[in-house]
């Protein structure tokens, strides 16, 4: 219990410090007053009460100064009130002494032609100096969002720097799917190929057994040896046809399947490598030889 109230006691004097630090900060800085701003003829008087809030939120933004609360007269009105009336180091300085500032923010709104005209004057009481800047703007969205930069230039601050994109991120596009239905498709064929000429081959070794078998002792019994014979070459011709064609179909059909899966995985690694694997199906003895290569070339 005792560190935990040590904890909260330390936590605690720091959280009056950093009050402190800023309190202490605030009252280094300038106090200014925002006077409202005066609209000219012809502009809608809700621009200018848009005006003044943002120029009170940009300034509190800034941290350079110091603001009051919100002066509810124009400064004509301001200085009429005092017995002064114009834009002159005589007449702002008692302005700013009456308000118990050291700054004066002084907006004007005026409408030229198609454009809005923001005039922001600051009279600084301790020298006496006036400056000024001005924005145009062809609609109020337009002239609002150019407050900050317009009050930066009057305080002498560096303009805002806009954060820099970040790069634009590449999508690899997915993986294609290999395309295996060909490839079944003619092992399916190949099988059955090979079935039938099972069939044909089995067909055959009847046909020779009963040419082998015959022993004619008339032109019939000779008639059918030779029928015999003729089918079992028939059949002989049929199989040998039917599997070669089956055995073709099938391992066509096995190098189209390696093929595409091989492909699928190569499309999924580093354009730095360049991986080849190749399915061959070549010519042998008495047959056919399926050759596989891969590696990094």
């Amino acid at each position: 219990m005792r560190l935990v109230s040590l904890s909260l006691s330390v936590a605690s004097l720091c959280a009056v410090a950093a009050t402190h630090t800023q309190i202490a900060r605030a009252q280094d800085m300038p106090a200014a007053a925002v006077l409202e701003t005066q609209v000219a003829g012809g502009v809608d008087a809700g621009t200018g009460g848009a005006v003044d809030r943002l120029i009170r939120a940009e300034l509190d933004g800034l941290g350079t100064v110091r603001t009051s609360s919100g002066v509810a007269l124009d400064l004509g009105e301001v200085q009429l009130a005092l017995g002064c009336v114009g834009e002159t180091p005589e007449c702002l300085g008692p302005v700013a002494a009456e308000l118990s500032v050291a700054l004066l923010v002084i907006p004007h709104l005026d409408q030229s032609g198609a454009e809005q005209m923001l005039t922001i004057a600051l009279f600084d009481r301790r020298d006496g100096s006036i400056h000024r800047v001005v924005r145009r703007a062809q609609s109020r969205p337009e002239l609002l969002d150019a407050i900050e930069g317009q009050l930066r230039e009057l305080f002498g601050l560096p303009a805002a720097v806009d954060p820099e994109p970040g790069p634009t991120p590449t999508l690899s596009p997915p993986p294609s799917e290999p395309d295996l239905v060909p490839g079944i498709t003619l092992m399916v064929v190949g099988a059955i190929g090979l079935g039938v000429g099972g069939a044909m081959g089995a067909l055959h070794l009847d046909a020779q057994s009963e040419f082998e078998a015959a022993r004619p002792s008339t032109m019939a019994e000779a008639d059918a040896a030779a029928d015999a014979l003729s089918r079992s070459e028939t059949f002989a011709i049929t199989a040998d046809v039917l599997f070669a064609v089956g055995g073709v179909a099938l391992a066509g059909g096995l190098v189209w399947l390696l093929a595409e899966v091989l492909s699928a995985g190569g499309e999924a690694d580093s354009d730095a490598d360049t991986d080849t694997d190749e399915v061959t199906l070549r010519p042998g003895r008495g047959g056919y030889a399926l050759q596989l290569e891969w590696g990094t070339r």
